[in-house]
């Protein structure tokens, strides 16, 4: 009597169990469907022209102002075959050449170089960012210029930066900036008839050689994009180093051409500007982002693609929405919503990192707190491939910004050097004697003195032997007084580091000190 009893009890609680389990399993298909159906919003864009606007600056100068269409014309005047780059024309005809044939070389083409100069003194360099300007092909790379590439822009060394970006990795995001590399090439020549001006001692030559390159890095450094003002960094770093070995080798400069040379370099030093990086950003978020008409939206599955797209001009390309047909990206972007930040997020959060890596490039160098941009960079940090889709595409194209942050701060340090001086030789030229401490700059050649990146004290100066040294206590913290050891390597900015060991001051100014000492 009990068994078939307990046996209809069992079948009920299984009958039950079903219909609780289908009942979930409608419920969550249900959610599931509704949230994908809703994920897609009002769909994606473009609402903005943001090609239109980084162009608009050159659209409002008058054509008589601007540079780059009869620069053009110039360089095409030594000669470079259509066939070939100019960089590589240059290497062929002009850096395979000895000193003395160099000099022969540039000689027979002063007229060239000296219109050239004039033309530098323009106000607006005049490019848009659109595809058919002079090959070879160089790329803005976004905010993923790390570490080692922000350091090598600054170099003097030319070479480290004119491979194109495509000869090595692809870059996660690009757009074409075609004229960098005329323009770097232009300032290896500058720097061979600097050179060249030297060995004949003609210092009117020379000068007008190093007031070329400052010029032609302010051109560089108009355009929004980061790339092109890291290369106007390297273009400044090779500009100061040729003011800096003029004046180490020249005898005698004439006041006339030291106050010249001030003058050009007198010019307010504009930080790094992050609004192509901005505008860009902004750009590929409105087309992987849907729009809920309020600024808002989701991360759409089907056009996370062209994230990773190579080598390609995002901001001529049309957005293709998503359709229903798409089972795939359907079903799985209510799982994209679920672990993905909001549109609004993602743009709130690059505007603070933004302005956290602004705010440090107005700092001064020796009170700079990194703690609030390590810790929202901190967040942007891999943590398996779920967490790294939170922010998308975040993590992928602002994973560093201190590099970029030392990089300014070292060129604005390193130009407050070549002022200095510029400033030493003035006096001299007016005394006939270095001076005996830096304050006697003040106020005529200098209204503000060097200060030390490193501690905020005044930069460190001495007569030796009759001849004037800077130098910088290095990261260490630590004035070793001008203990310096022989390095080739050029000055690049450190976060302050206590437990730093090198016990050496780093030697900036005059470099032939630096084998004099170390013998």
């Amino acid at each position: 009597m009990n068994q078939p009893v307990s046996s209809k009890r069992s079948r009920s609680r299984v009958r039950r169990g079903t219909f609780w389990f289908v009942l979930f399993f409608l419920v969550v298909f249900l959610a599931w469907t509704l949230s994908a159906i809703f994920s897609f919003d009002r769909g994606l864009g473009p609402q903005r022209d943001f090609l239109a606007e980084l162009n608009r600056k050159n659209e409002e100068v008058p054509p008589e102002q601007l540079v780059w269409p009869e620069l053009r014309q110039l360089v095409g005047g030594f000669d470079c075959p259509p066939d070939r780059s100019f960089r590589d024309h240059l290497a062929e005809s002009l850096h395979a050449l000895a000193p003395t044939e160099q000099d022969r070389w540039l000689g027979e083409r002063q007229e060239l170089l000296e219109s050239i100069r004039v033309l530098l003194h323009r106000p607006r360099l005049g490019v848009s960012c659109l595809p058919g300007l002079p090959e070879p092909l160089d790329h803005a790379l976004l905010l993923t210029t790390n570490e080692r590439a922000a350091l090598a822009l600054t170099s003097t060394d030319m070479t480290l930066i004119q491979q194109p970006a495509s000869s090595g990795s692809e870059p996660l995001i690009a757009l074409p900036l075609r004229f960098l590399s005329p323009l770097r090439t232009l300032a290896q020549l500058l720097e061979a008839d600097l050179a060249s001006a030297l060995r004949d001692n003609a210092h009117p030559r020379a000068v007008e050689d190093c007031i070329a390159l400052l010029n032609l890095a302010r051109l560089c450094r108009q355009n929004p994009m980061l790339m092109a003002q890291l290369s106007a960094a390297a273009l400044e770093a090779m500009a100061d180093q040729g003011i800096l070995t003029f004046l180490s080798t020249a005898k005698g400069v004439d006041p006339e051409l030291l106050a010249y040379l001030s003058q050009a370099l007198a010019a307010g030093f504009a930080p790094f500007s992050f609004e192509g990086e901005r505008m860009q950003l902004e750009d590929l978020v409105q087309r992987i982002y849907s729009d809920d008409g309020a600024g808002d939206g989701v991360l759409i599955l089907s056009q996370m693609g062209i994230a990773f797209t190579p080598t390609s001009n995002l901001m001529s390309v049309s957005p293709q929405p998503p359709t229903s047909s798409q089972l795939t990206d359907f079903f799985l972007q209510p799982l994209i919503r679920g672990f993905c930040a909001s549109r609004r997020e993602v743009l709130d959060t690059q505007d603070a990192l933004l302005a956290e890596a602004q705010a440090l490039m107005d700092s001064d160098a020796w009170a700079l707190d990194w703690t609030s941009l390590d810790a929202q960079q901190s967040n942007l940090a891999s943590r398996g491939p779920l967490r790294s889709l939170h922010l998308f595409p975040l993590p992928l194209l602002l994973s560093d910004l201190e590099p970029i942050v030392l990089v300014q701060l070292t060129r604005q340090f390193l130009r407050e050097v070549t002022r200095t001086v510029v400033a030493l030789h003035q006096f001299r030229a007016r005394y006939g004697v270095w001076p005996e401490r830096l304050q006697e700059l003040q106020p005529e050649w200098l209204s503000q003195l060097p200060r030390d990146p490193y501690d905020g004290l005044l930069l460190r100066y001495q007569v030796r032997d009759g001849r004037p040294l800077l130098w910088s206590i290095g990261p260490d913290g630590v004035d070793q007084g001008g203990q310096f050891v022989k390095t080739g390597t050029p000055f690049q900015l450190e976060r302050v580091d206590p437990t730093a060991s090198d016990e050496a001051d780093f030697l900036l100014w005059p470099p032939s000190a630096l084998n004099h000492e170390s013998s």
